[in-house]
């Protein structure tokens, strides 16, 4: 490792970085100077030409043609914060190019493409529809739309089925041999919008030889379409739990950089009402304070009101739309911690290999956090389906080596709406199939063996005495933190705790500094007041934590955080 990290250095003399920083980059496969420089300060010319999305340049046409001859123009998304960011994205960037057009997303229906909506829709003289974030499993709703004269470019970003809806263009990277597989569905629209837009500049017809780079510079239009919709990129991005590298790694970092002074000025306007300031803007804080509150509004059934809060003008009005969603996220917490209790005293045989609960007192705009909570709690694939009068909807959640689409298809018969991601998706089934359909994953689950892993994967070994405030700053370049690039974990050696505490009113946390080689570092233990006295008892200890940043009285304070205590 070391030779290498040496070589690597050589390669790097415009870019200082420790050996400690290496070592964790190349263990996660950053292993030469050209992948570190792309990694640590991705670039515009970095970006994957958008035309090698699969039917990318049939999609731009039929739109262009359709903006021509003034065409009504329908968007169909889903209602979580993918699907609103994308809709909004698109919806916005229309209207910039002077076309106006409506928006649907299912309210009451489930999520994606449902064709008793689209008979509805059908009334309207649409004669383009443009799904974002849904459409590739709904093969028979999308080629419905098909034989009543609508063309119908999907954007998507799931999994498709072995059969593909027959639409004019279909633009999800999962049929592009690999390129951009990883984009959330608001990525897919920006690289739709972005397309679209070098199109009109006729870049479209010398794509291989461009600098995007220089492009951004000579081209205003360019230039401030990555400046405005970056923002609505990065949102949806963190909020399905892309991972954040290549593509997505740009776009959630400079997405983050714009939002601070981004035109939605309705965000602008929120993150002045939390006093965020730039340093703690980061994907953990979009994860956990503003992401959940739009994605409440599709959950209690209102996604109008996240793209209208994402669209809106004016900050005073969209802080009133703002103020609507943070009493829906009120109520959906209580109904999802109602409905947590509710699964978890319905499980059954806790040794089998997946969870699978149905009942009509559950909640069915709530299935997917709750089974994303039984799921990290018993790591196992859960199913959890909210009953219905005749026909139920369900979410199913899954620990990583496990692919739900391909479980979904395995019982398409008993099924009557499908789709989602490898480790996440969602379902509609009649009643009288439930039974058979629990009955059929089981027999697909006895090939798998389940085991709860609870071993933490460490990035780095080191003793305390070698540990540097300098280096623990150094990890905070490998932001934003997010999927498939999580925070570092460190093994530390030789741990000399000093003025170790218990904190919190009811001392369920530990507070302590310990001794580096230049010094003390703060350490933080939430829930973990149990080490306390252990801790104690001994000189030196070794522990695994990660590296934390604390804001007080507008300090940043670097400190660790405690995983486990050796």
């Amino acid at each position: 490792m070391q030779e290498l990290i040496n070589t690597i250095k050589m390669g790097l003399t415009d870019f200082p970085l420790t050996d400690e920083i290496l070592a964790i980059l190349v263990k996660r496969g950053h292993d030469t100077p050209q992948k570190i420089k792309r990694f640590l300060k991705p670039k515009i010319s970095d970006l994957t030409n958008p035309f090698t999305i699969n039917d990318m340049q049939k999609a731009v046409k039929r739109i262009k043609h359709a903006i021509k001859n003034n065409e009504k123009i329908l968007i169909y998304g889903d209602k979580d914060v993918d699907g609103q960011t994308s809709i909004s994205l698109l919806k916005n960037f229309l209207e910039d190019l002077g076309v106006v057009a409506d928006h649907y997303m299912p309210v009451g229906e489930g999520y994606g493409v449902h064709k008793l909506i689209l008979a509805k829709l059908l009334e309207d003289e649409i004669t383009l529809v443009i799904t974002v974030d849904c459409g590739i499993t709904a093969v028979d709703e999308i080629n419905y739309l098909g034989e009543n004269g609508i063309d119908i470019i999907l954007t998507d970003h799931h999994e498709p089925l072995s059969i593909l809806p027959e639409a004019y263009a279909i633009v999800n990277p999962k049929l592009s041999g690999g390129v951009l597989k990883s984009l959330a569905g608001v990525g897919v629209v920006f690289y739709l919008c972005w397309a679209l837009l070098m199109s009109f500049a006729e870049y479209a017809e010398r794509m291989e030889s461009l600098d995007f780079a220089e492009i951004l510079k000579a081209d205003y239009a360019i230039s401030n379409f990555f400046k405005k919709y970056l923002t609505f990129a990065a949102l949806g991005t963190i909020s399905d739990i892309m991972p954040l590298l290549e593509d997505n790694r740009f776009l959630v970092r400079y997405g983050l950089h714009n939002v601070l002074n981004s035109k939605i000025v309705t965000m602008d306007a929120w993150l002045k009402k939390l006093k965020c300031e730039p340093a703690k803007l980061n994907a953990t804080f979009v994860s956990w304070n503003l992401t959940p509150v739009i994605n409440s509004a599709g959950r209690m059934e209102r996604p109008d009101l996240g793209v209208n809060f994402l669209c809106s003008k004016d900050s005073e009005s969209g802080m009133k739309i703002l103020k609507e969603i943070q009493t829906l996220n009120n109520t959906r917490r209580k109904i999802q911690k109602r409905d947590v209790k509710t699964v978890e005293t319905m499980i059954g045989n806790k040794s089998e290999n997946i969870i699978f609960v149905a009942d009509r007192s559950i909640n069915k705009n709530v299935t997917g956090i709750v089974a994303n909570n039984i799921m990290k709690k018993y790591g196992k694939p859960t199913f959890v389906v909210a009953k219905g009068e005749a026909e139920s909807s369900g979410s199913a959640r899954a620990p990583k080596g496990y692919d739900m689409v391909s479980w979904f298809e395995l019982s398409s018969s008993l099924l009557e709406r499908f789709g989602g991601h490898k480790l996440a998706g969602g379902f509609t089934i009649k009643n009288e199939n439930i039974e058979g359909f629990r009955d059929q994953l089981f027999k697909i689950a006895e090939n798998k063996t389940i085991k709860i892993v609870d071993k933490v994967e460490i990035d780095l070994e080191l003793d305390a005495r070698k540990l540097t405030t300098h280096f623990l700053k150094e990890i905070f370049m490998l932001e934003p933190f997010g999927q498939a690039n999580s925070i570092p974990k460190l093994l530390i050696k030789n741990c000399e705790f000093v003025e170790l505490n218990y904190l919190g009113a009811d001392k369920k946390h530990l507070k302590g500094k310990i001794k580096v080689g230049d010094g003390l570092v703060e350490l933080i233990g939430w829930s973990m007041a149990s080490e306390v006295e252990k801790i104690r008892a001994m000189i030196h200890t070794d522990i695994i934590a990660s590296v934390d940043k604390n804001y007080f009285n507008g300090q940043v304070i670097i400190r660790l955080s405690l995983i486990e205590c050796l």
